[in-house]
This record gives C-alpha cells, structure tokens and sequence, in this order.
C-alpha cells in the first residue's frame, strides 16, 4: 500500500511514516507548507497536496492543529481512508465544519494508547467484573514541552489541554463503553512563558453512568528528564484496584554520551505501530467503522472545548452530544 503523508510538522509524523515502513508499506511523499520545516524533511520527496492524493491510497494527516481540518476533508474529498493526528480540530469552529463536512466512514483517529497490550488487557478484566463496579479514576499524561507551533494559539488551538487530555479521555471511554458528560477545569501558564498557551492543567470528568475521573495533563517535565513523559491510570471499582501503566516495562540507562538518565523501553510491545497497522488494515478492508472512529475523535475533542469552557467560566461545563 502506498501511503501519503499530510504535514510533517506534528512531532510524531516522523514515527508514523517509520511505522507504515516497518508494517511493509510504502510512504511515498509528504506535503508541507511551512519552509523551515520542508528543509527538515528528509524521509521522502516532498510534492503539493493534489498531486500527493493522486498518488497514494491512504492518507496520514501530521501537520499543525490549524491545518488538520483542511487536510483531513481534502483527503476524504479524495476518497482516501485518512489517519488523522489528534486533537481533528484546533477550535470550535473548525471542528463544527469537520462534522458538516467529513466522510466520517473514510477517518480513523491517532489515539494510539487503547493499542498498548496493558488497556487491551485492562479493558478485559473490567468487563469480566474485575473490580466490580467501576467508580472513578485519577491519570496522568504529562509531557515535556513538544516545542514550535504546540505554544502557539494560533498554530495549535490550546496548549497542555489540547495536547494531551483527548489521550485519556478517550482511554477512559473506551475502556468502560462510556461518555464523558460534563467537564471541570483549572489551567495556568507557568512553565514556558514565551508561549501563549497552558503548560499545566488538571480536569474533572463526570460520565454518563456515574463515573468520574481526574487528569492531570501538564507539560511538567524538564528538557532533563529521562523520557518524554507518562502516562498512567489507576482505577477504583466496588470490589477492587486496577492500576495500568503501559511504559512500566523499561530500563533505566545512565548514558554518559547524552549526559543524562533514560528510559529505555524493553518490550516488543509498541502501542503506535499496532495503531498504525490497525490504520493500514481499515484502509485495506474498508470496514464501515474505524477502530478509533471519527465519532470518538470529534467527542474527545468536544471534551476538551468543555474544559476550555470550564476554565473561563469557572463551573463544571456539558460537553456537547452529537
């Protein structure tokens, strides 16, 4: 299959071609509008969107935030199943015209941590009745700083929020078969002041079953820190505890040549490139239904707008039902 990439300016668009490589596919071209970062790009030749879709048979969209809605249409205009980068939209307003206009049975979204084998296993043991009834969680998904446009309102939409809250809103979701019914929110700029976005917040979530959960999406880890950041989840149910941390199997490496502690994975399980090969087997089967939907693309993202909403007003927020 030959694959086309949409932007390369996303910090994952490099990994994801990597990974479409390594599942023994082809990346034939990319597009890219910003200078600076079509000199960066060395994986592929580099052509103009038209031509690119003429092309390929699948779609990876990987630019900014600004541009995902722009692309992800063209592609599905195009008639080509499309793997679009998180969050679909920068705002409201963009995402309202993603909804009027996309083909949702064509998109599947980039959520890759419901790959990882500690959710699938997760997911299992909840609905086997594990921990009984599940009651509420707590997680975290900080980060380092991305870098670049990610501080930018106008390239990105928002900040830490936008970055990272969709990860595990989405998890929780898919985890349980449930939604998210309302949002509370507190977020600062603290951490990186050249920027005009949030670096650090936590939200609330209530579910339609009850349900709640606190996450904690902060940029808060240094340049020095040994990997990019964490994610984990504990949850609580009526009979028990389930704890779930999919970058626990690692190494810890003191490498003198970086002049720093890393983290160093040891486990062939790699959440990314199972989400890409489920991406490539959409494309290939044309299945009515992606394994990560548009549908739950465009509710973690409304889950994020009731944050932002929830910031400003002070109050917990609805998120929107579609």
């Amino acid at each position: 299959m030959k694959v086309g990439i949409l932007g390369t300016r996303h910090v994952h668009a490099d990994g994801l071609a990597a990974c479409v490589e390594a599942c023994g596919h082809t990346v034939v071209a990319a597009t890219e509008r910003d200078p600076d970062a079509r000199s960066a790009w060395t994986r592929t030749p580099l052509v103009d969107r038209d031509e690119l879709l003429t092309s390929c048979d699948a779609v990876i969209v990987a630019g900014t935030n600004r541009e995902r809605v722009d692309d992800t249409l063209a592609a599905t205009a195009a008639g080509l199943p499309v793997l679009t980068e998180k969050p679909v939209a920068a705002d409201a307003d963009e995402l309202a015209r993603l909804v009027e206009h996309v083909d949702p049975t064509l998109v599947m979204v980039a959520l890759p941590i419901r790959f990882g084998a500690s959710l699938k296993r997760a997911r299992d043991a909840i609905r086997a009745g594990a921990i009984g009834t599940p009651l509420a969680a707590r997680g975290t998904n900080h980060g380092q700083f991305p870098g670049g446009w990610f501080g930018s309102r106008a390239d990105a939409g928002g900040g830490a929020l936008q970055d990272h809250v969709v990860h595990l809103s989405d998890v929780l979701c898919w985890l349980l078969d449930d939604r998210v019914a309302r949002a509370y929110a507190r977020a600062s700029q603290v951490l990186h002041p050249a920027n005009d976005v949030e670096d650090c917040g936590v939200v609330t979530l209530d579910f339609d079953s009850g349900f709640f959960a606190s996450i904690d999406s902060s940029w808060s880890r240094p340049e020095s820190f040994p990997t990019w950041g964490d994610v984990w989840l504990e949850l609580v149910g009526t009979t028990g505890r389930l704890r779930i941390d999919p970058m626990a199997t690692r190494l810890d490496l003191y490498d003198d040549a970086a002049g720093k502690l890393r983290h160093v994975g040891y486990s062939d399980d790699d959440m990314t490139r199972e989400m890409v090969q489920a991406f490539l087997d959409f494309a290939r089967t044309r299945p009515d239904r992606a394994p990560v939907s548009m549908d739950e693309g465009i509710h973690a993202s409304d889950v994020v707008l009731a944050a932002y909403a929830s910031v400003d007003s002070g109050r917990p927020e609805p998120v929107t039902t579609r």
